[in-house]
């Protein structure tokens, strides 16, 4: 899936379809005949963009085509007039590239507005302007009408300001520091760093003591009761290794170093560094990294209910695959019996305890001379003989319900 990253609403620069210097905000801006712009009448510059022309190719359609790029610069004082509907409408023809529609021009109401979706997203682009002209409107429009074009797009956006969420509620999926979680040991060194220092110059030697500390608070997480951390070239743990620690633990690795008779010279160091984490861990607006379940000792307990949850998974599967086994042989058995019961040469039947005939096989019904249809709508009493009906309900009347078997004869 193709990801489009909008930044503070600022889309990086691009594909425009004309120059936004050349396009006055009157309904008819003045347009110079043949390829150069001068001055007009206030003073104001403007800048060569192309030229509209009849369709060389295609000569009897009489349709206009626009250029880019100057080829031949007109003379001084050349005759201008004013732009027509048909050659405004070809400055911003898409050329039969597929296009969505989002609104008119500025110039002509009754010229549509349309973009090459898929040009736009190959490319970066901006929409700039002034404070209050709608750009955060603008972006919105774009992105609703480039999702509904290729509804496989999935776009990020950074919205300081909080206007997107509302202007696309059924388009979007918010994440705020609420719901945002960035875990602390994913950064490297040089990115965490970053976060203690805020901004601030970085104090080297703090560094350099985390440096030191990580690792061995990862080692701590890896081998709780492992004692002390060896460096060894084969699983080196370094302070950019992805591996998770706590901390809960990297603190008493700073405490464990202040006590220490030989550490004199690097107390400030980690005094200063302590405290560092200490307000950050503290600092609401970085409860997305240090929330909780990130930094208390639960870790296992998580990595704990993940296993549970995969071995659940695993014997849900496996009664599930025995079960459609257990199904599959039922059917099996089922149709071997409908086989067996229809094709017997023997008469076979069933019927309930009031001696409704229930089933009869095909040879059952050529015994008693009935069609299956009409079998099903009497009774076993009815197809007995009166001098058999004594013995053969005596004999045919098991204690869960009635059944026979009748022999050809």
């Amino acid at each position: 899936m193709r990801n489009v990253l909008f930044l503070l609403s600022l889309l990086t620069a691009g594909y425009l379809l004309a120059d936004p210097q050349i396009v006055p905000q009157n309904k008819n801006p003045p347009f110079f005949k043949g390829e150069k712009r001068g001055k007009d009448d206030e003073g104001k510059s403007r800048s060569l963009t192309g030229k509209v022309s009849d369709d060389k190719d295609n000569p009897a359609t009489g349709k206009p085509v626009f250029d880019r790029g100057i080829t031949v610069y007109p003379f001084v004082g050349a005759v201008a007039h004013r732009i027509r509907a048909r050659d405004l409408a070809a400055i911003y023809d898409l050329g039969g590239r597929a296009g969505v529609s989002i609104g008119t021009l500025a110039q002509d109401e009754e010229i549509a507005a349309h973009i090459a979706i898929d040009d736009t997203l190959n490319r970066h682009f901006a929409v700039v302007g002034t404070t209050g002209v709608g750009k955060s409107t603008a972006v919105s429009l774009l992105v609703r009408k480039a999702v509904e074009a290729r509804p496989d797009l999935r776009v990020l956006m950074l919205d300081p300001h909080n206007e997107f969420a509302g202007a696309l509620p059924d388009l979007s999926v918010r994440v705020d520091t609420a719901s945002l979680d960035l875990p602390f040991w994913m950064f490297r060194l040089e990115e965490f760093s970053e976060v203690i220092f805020r901004g601030r110059e970085i104090e080297v030697d703090e560094i350099d003591l985390l440096r030191d500390f990580i690792p061995q608070a990862k080692h701590l997480f890896r081998n709780p009761g492992g004692g002390a951390y060896i460096r060894r070239a084969a699983d080196a743990l370094t302070a950019d290794t992805p591996v998770p620690y706590r901390v809960a633990d990297l603190l008493k690795l700073i405490d464990d170093r202040m006590g220490q008779l030989d550490a004199k010279d690097e107390r400030p160091a980690l005094k200063a560094l302590r405290t560092r984490i200490e307000a950050l861990v503290n600092d609401p607006r970085y409860r997305f990294m240090f929330s909780s379940r990130m930094i208390d000792d639960n870790i296992h307990r998580a990595i704990f209910l993940a296993i549970l949850l995969f071995n659940f998974t695993l014997i849900f599967g496996l009664l599930y695959l025995f079960s459609m086994r257990a199904q599959r042989r039922l059917h099996a058995s089922e149709a071997r019996y409908a086989a067996t019961f229809e094709q017997a040469a023997a008469g076979i039947g069933l019927f309930d305890l009031d001696g409704r005939w229930r089933q009869a096989n095909r040879r059952l019904c050529e015994i008693l001379g009935y069609d299956e249809a009409e079998l099903l709508t009497v009774r076993f009493q009815d197809t007995t003989h009166p001098d058999d009906l004594a013995v053969s309900e005596t004999d045919a009347r098991p204690a869960s319900g009635w059944s026979c078997d009748i022999a050809t004869r």
